[in-house]
């Protein structure tokens, strides 16, 4: 079985099996969409045939109040990744600082402009948190950092006060601090590690969020980027193509803000469920990390290719020996349903008895 670059992808095996498999390799609520986002794109069929909006303006008033942000201080994109790559394409950074391991988009949107990448690895002893050492690393000809809290894979979150001197730092040479908080939603009293009130005290943070994980709309494609440079804001607006939210994602993003007890109700399952997944994961052979997001980082303890065994079953996890930072041995699962939930661990047992026997 040929490893994939990301997880989600549930296509190559329905073409094999004819069957969906049960898919914990991409962190996407479990709930699926909200009620009111289905409810709207049902309603609303007879405006997709015009163009889109170019300018998201409904969406734009509603995440604006959303976020407590000023309209002039966001931009729309088709999903946080295709963001990330406007971000590179118009900043044109010669020097970059990732903090490893961290999602791959960085890196490939950072090479796809020739860009010079530094790493900071992020110790497992540590539980691969980041901490005050990342600021004796910013320095010039330093022009671009991305943070992401909480971290993917790893699930860990910065403290804001440690976000605040990253700032500062990089302030103090020219670097934009780039932070990506797509899972933040999922985090339990997010309100302390959430950044978006320091964008009004810093031009040079750009906060990235999007609605594919925390409302499950990773196919309608819907993110959006803050920052209180308003000239940069605009130039992000120009390096896209000028329909890249569909209208579609626009109605379901409208629908999705005011969708508040599907999002209360959502942090209340992912906590319950992932305490419990924790739980069964430390009765394996495994090292679990800890986690404040949707997802749950873990080391095998044992010689065995789990994916595999597990595709098998007909359950996907992902393989993250392709983080840079990690290796093999290194897998990712997300948070799900409890009778999902129950499943991974049914299978997970069998295969470490398998085996452990075979």
């Amino acid at each position: 079985m040929k490893e994939k670059k990301h997880g989600g992808d549930i296509y190559t095996y329905l073409d094999k099996y004819q069957k969906v498999p049960l898919d914990f390799s991409a962190n996407v609520n479990p709930a699926g969409l909200p009620k009111k986002v289905k409810k709207a794109l049902c309603k609303s069929v007879s405006k997709f045939a015009p163009y889109p909006d170019t300018e998201c303006r409904e969406l734009r008033k509603k995440i604006a109040e959303y976020e407590q942000v000023a309209e002039e201080n966001l931009v729309f994109g088709c999903g946080a990744a295709d963001l990330i790559f406007r971000i590179v394409r118009t900043l044109k950074p010669r020097t970059a600082l990732l903090a490893a391991p961290c999602f791959s988009e960085y890196a490939e949107a950072l090479k796809s402009e020739q860009c010079s990448i530094g790493y900071f690895y992020l110790q497992e002893q540590n539980n691969f948190i980041l901490n005050k050492d990342f600021l004796s690393v910013i320095a010039q000809p330093l022009q671009i950092i991305f943070i992401c809290s909480p971290n993917n894979p790893t699930g860990q979150v910065v403290e804001k006060s440690i976000v605040y001197e990253i700032l500062e730092k990089a302030n103090s040479i020219g670097c934009y601090v780039v932070l990506d908080e797509c899972f933040m939603d999922f985090v339990k009293d997010k309100e302390l590690y959430s950044c978006t009130d320091l964008l009004n005290k810093f031009n040079n943070l750009i906060i990235l969020k999007a609605f594919t994980k925390n409302f499950a709309m990773a196919g309608l494609r819907l993110g959006y980027a803050m920052c209180a440079d308003q000239h940069l804001i605009q130039l992000l607006a120009e390096c896209g193509q000028p329909w890249s939210v569909s209208t579609p994602a626009q109605v379901a993003g409208c629908a999705a803000v005011d969708s508040k007890e599907y999002l209360s109700k959502s942090l209340i399952d992912n906590h319950r469920e992932r305490k419990y997944l924790q739980k069964e994961l430390n009765k394996l052979p495994v090292i679990v990390f800890e986690s404040k997001a949707n997802f749950i980082l873990f080391k095998l303890l044992v010689d065995l290719n789990l994916s595999l065994e597990l595709y098998k079953k007909g359950i996907l996890i992902r393989n993250c020996a392709n983080f840079p930072g990690l290796k093999e041995g290194f897998f990712r699962v997300a948070v799900k349903k409890h009778r999902d939930n129950r499943q991974l661990i049914k299978g997970l047992k069998e295969v470490f008895e398998g085996a452990e026997h075979g």
